[in-house]
């Protein structure tokens, strides 16, 4: 544990996180089989309204870029209303799967739709499916981002990728710094050698409540930094859209799992939070915030 992260001062922090993509968006669906017209982004508002209903207005909205277009105005009310916008890539295509210079381009495309609806700089960034590496997260840096948030210890998942830390200060768990930019990740637990991750909307639903919350305590009863994500599709009052075939029924029943349980299961996250003693933070702020405390501690 570094010096900031015992620093007396500190606070503990959790930071809600939306990944703003459509069911087909998916990385198991083919969009050419599926009718793209059919949305489930109610579950935005749904989410949103959720987390002011707790007092919490500064959660951030990782967004795909080719829905802002169609969805300006109820972007732009998130962010009338206090929660950060951040990037989760143009297209929703895994950063490791596109050449640095396609990955360049489409990064600062989506960072000015969002930048067009805000009227001030865009921040933050997080991976489709944590499929980044380090190339990809100095190219971030490089465009004038203050983070990405697209690290996870979790290679039990074909997809997530890793990304090489060498060169950067591990300020607290899942907490990383170099030169004014921030790598966050998401918590993990392992017992009897399974390592299961403590955040995601398909690990919330799908591992029962009572085992989730005591990963959860687990984890952060030794750790002060807590992040959480969620997807739209997670949150929607509409009927999930059909799958097309030749998708696994393991990815069928994820898919579907516990969605109805979805909004209790993190108001019973918040509950556990607050009970914690946690401050609500977006992934802004907590960059913002760190790089406080490391200034104050010379």
């Amino acid at each position: 544990m570094s010096s900031v992260e015992r620093n007396r001062e500190s606070k503990k922090i959790a930071a809600f996180v939306m990944d703003v993509e459509d069911w087909y968006h998916l990385d198991y669906i083919d969009r050419r089989r599926v009718d793209c017209h059919l949305s489930v982004l109610d579950g935005v508002d749904r989410f949103a309204d959720l987390l002011l209903s707790n007092g919490i207005n500064n959660a951030t909205f990782s967004i795909v870029g080719d829905l802002v277009a169609e969805n300006a105005v109820r972007f732009e009310r998130l962010y009338q209303e206090g929660f950060e916008l951040a990037c989760h890539d143009w297209d929703h295509v895994r950063p490791v799967e596109k050449d640095s210079e396609t990955f360049r381009s489409d990064t600062l495309r989506v960072k000015k739709a969002l930048e067009d609806i805000t009227g001030s700089e865009i921040a933050g960034y997080r991976a489709p499916s944590y499929g980044i590496d380090r190339e990809r997260v100095d190219i971030l840096k490089e465009l004038g981002f203050k983070y990405d948030a697209s690290r996870i210890d979790f290679r039990a998942h074909k997809l997530y990728g890793q990304v090489d830390m060498t060169g950067f200060q591990q300020i607290r768990k899942n907490v990383w710094h170099k030169s004014g930019f921030y790598e966050f990740g998401v918590g993990t637990v392992t017992m009897g050698g399974i390592t299961v991750p403590v955040s995601g909307g398909g690990y919330i639903r799908s591992i029962p409540w009572p085992v989730m919350s005591l990963l959860i305590k687990r984890y952060i009863k030794d750790h002060d930094f807590y992040l959480f994500y969620i997807h739209p599709y997670e949150m929607t009052t509409k009927p999930l859209p059909a799958l097309h075939s030749g998708i696994k029924l393991t990815t069928r029943v994820k898919y579907r799992i516990n969605k109805d349980k979805t909004p209790a299961r993190i108001q019973n996250l918040i509950n556990l939070l607050n009970e914690n003693d946690f401050t609500y933070m977006s992934l802004r702020q907590c960059a913002e915030y760190y790089q406080h405390l490391q200034s104050a501690s010379g």
